[in-house]
């Protein structure tokens, strides 16, 4: 119950101040490696890349394009939110988007969840370091096969 409530918190916490941060802008990210959960002969490397719109209070929406765990291309409508530092950790963020994804088709479209002729609906938690201002470090959850490593671009 108390993991609930501090989820609750999280997702209710003001966007606070990074010194000399501010999210608005493009953010590319760049995802060149994904681990799985478990380990499987048909998982091939699953490479994305994606564009966001980031407004200064941490609303962003965007797509993403990537070859899934079986080799087959996708593309990743979403909105989301970006939080900066949260419990006053310096140069940390979390995020997290959500939105449909298309792709996942026979003989494998049973490894997304609510798959219906490829379309499923998809949230994605991350966690971020900021190494500077412009250029972040990335791990992103997904559901429960995997984490996908990201590096991510702020441009102006």
């Amino acid at each position: 119950m108390r993991i609930h409530h501090a989820l609750l918190a999280i997702l209710l916490l003001p966007l606070a101040a990074s010194a000399g941060y501010d999210p608005e802008g493009l953010q590319l990210r760049i995802s060149p490696y994904t681990l799985h959960f478990s380990d499987s002969p048909e998982h091939k490397d699953a490479m994305g890349v994606s564009l966001a719109r980031v407004r200064s209070d941490g609303w962003m929406f965007g797509g993403a394009a990537f070859r899934n765990s079986f080799g087959q291309p996708c593309v990743y409508a979403f909105g989301g939110r970006e939080y900066q530092n949260p419990f006053g950790w310096a140069d940390t963020y979390w995020s997290w988007t959500a939105g449909i994804v298309y792709g996942y088709k026979p003989p494998y479209d049973n490894k997304v969840p609510l798959n219906k002729n490829g379309f499923s609906p998809v949230i994605v938690p991350s966690l971020g370091y900021r190494l500077r201002p412009d250029l972040a470090v990335e791990v992103g959850m997904l559901g429960t096969s995997g984490l996908t490593f990201s590096v991510v671009m702020n441009l102006r």
